[in-house]
């Protein structure tokens, strides 16, 4: 929380939408990077004296040992629905790992567009079914990091942009028939994970703001 503080001027417009009790259901989207989650959590966690449940990508379970420690929970909506009359806030990112393996395609350059269906063209309304159970006066609140993405510079990815390989590894994901489309996904995916960790990408002191 200090690093968002004194690096990127971390300020939050909007925090009093975040109730003091009973759930709520936070939506956001994803950068390259995911810094920014963290940084999200801890303000509400600090601030707000509130733990919000994250629903995580069954790929990202490598990542429970950090996770968990910020409320993380596995990605479903009956496990969603369930926090949330528990009275707990509950955050999902509709378009999840597959939305930022789609943004390194053009290296982040669509970083803040959400991807509204799957690679198999699946419509992504999870989020908004669990809304839809929860009843009438629930409260949804979308929330984005403005320069989000500009937190951080990574060299890996900016050579392979400038390469054009992430056009072009995306184009032939995208088209390719479903067995190998998958697999080429995978791979993609997993080499993010590792590619993405602060080992290989720069700080960038912009100013950052949640609304």
């Amino acid at each position: 929380m200090a690093w968002g503080r004194y690096v990127h001027g971390l300020t939050v417009k909007g925090e009093q939408n975040v109730p003091q009790s009973g759930p709520a259901l936070i939506i956001g989207i994803h950068t390259t990077h995911n810094t920014e989650l963290y940084l999200g959590l801890s303000y509400i966690c600090q601030v707000k004296k509130r733990v919000v449940r994250p629903m995580l990508h069954f790929a990202a379970e490598f990542l429970s040992p950090i996770t968990n420690r910020f409320g993380g929970a596995p990605g479903s909506k009956e496990l969603a629905v369930e926090l949330l009359r528990a009275g707990h806030v509950v955050g999902i990112i509709p378009g999840g790992l597959e939305e930022t393996f789609l943004h390194l395609t053009n290296n982040g350059a669509d970083c803040y567009s959400p991807l509204w269906e799957s690679k198999d063209g699946v419509p992504r309304c999870g989020f908004a079914r669990v809304a839809l159970a929860m009843g009438a006066g629930f409260r949804v609140l979308p929330c984005v990091f403005q320069n989000g993405e500009e937190m951080r510079w990574n060299v890996l990815f900016s050579v392979w942009s400038w390469l054009g390989l992430d056009v072009v590894y995306g184009r032939l994901t995208r088209r390719s028939p479903r067995p190998l489309r998958s697999a080429l996904y995978w791979i993609g995916l997993y080499t993010w994970s590792v590619l993405s960790l602060p080992l290989f990408s720069f700080t960038v002191p912009v100013k950052v703001t949640c609304h």
